[in-house]
């Protein structure tokens, strides 16, 4: 009990040595004058965050409540989630995204109110559902897989979600660039999860 306590604190360090290394501002390049704030949300620090919460008793019971809750008719799964009646369409098993992006909360560190959000790697909406939810201003979410993109239209509609505006493409460099400079007055937000494909598209903002 004591070790893992320990760690815990050892893992909340290492995330809070993320927090301040996603927090930097920075010009992404010589044709956008300002990025405001951006937060890139890396695997590193999901990782992390998981560890740490996976580690803590009371986070285990609130996962657990949660999932008792969640009930399914057809392809459609039910849960209340911040006092919201959530309705998450797929056809196939959508467990994996309701765990990840509402009941693990992994990007409950990612401060979206009244900001606006770019979601690259959106699959089936739940991520840009989540970011509205928790008071996202706008949500431009990227996804190029007709099945995935065709449950986030569905999901968008199922829960009332306006201030979304979905890509059935995929993303880019560019998309940042020109999503930074279409809201150069507004605070911004990055969510990148494209299966690997965050680093490259980094790199080419940063150089």
């Amino acid at each position: 009990m004591i070790l893992r306590y320990y760690f815990v604190i050892f893992i909340d360090i290492l995330t809070n040595l993320c927090d301040y290394m996603n927090n930097l501002n920075f010009n992404p390049n010589k044709n956008v004058k300002s990025m405001d704030y951006i937060f890139f949300y890396l695997r590193p620090y999901t990782l992390l965050w998981r560890v740490k919460h996976a580690l803590l008793p009371n986070s285990r019971d609130v996962k657990a409540s949660l999932k008792r809750n969640i009930e399914k008719e057809g392809n459609i799964y039910k849960f209340n989630f911040m006092n919201e009646n959530i309705r998450i369409y797929s056809k196939e098993n959508a467990n994996g995204f309701i765990d990840e992006t509402f009941i693990n909360e992994q990007y409950k560190a990612m401060s979206v109110k009244e900001k606006a959000v770019l979601d690259i790697g959106a699959a089936i909406g739940d991520t840009a559902i989540y970011f509205s939810i928790k008071g996202a201003k706008f949500v431009e979410a990227y996804e190029p897989e007709e099945i995935l993109i065709d449950g986030a239209r569905k999901n968008l509609g199922l829960n009332n979600i306006t201030n979304v505006t979905l890509f059935a493409q995929c993303a880019s460099s560019k998309t940042i660039d020109e999503f930074a400079v279409k809201y150069k007055d507004e605070s911004k937000v990055l969510k990148i999860d494209c299966e690997g494909g965050e680093y490259e598209m980094i790199l080419k903002i940063i150089q």
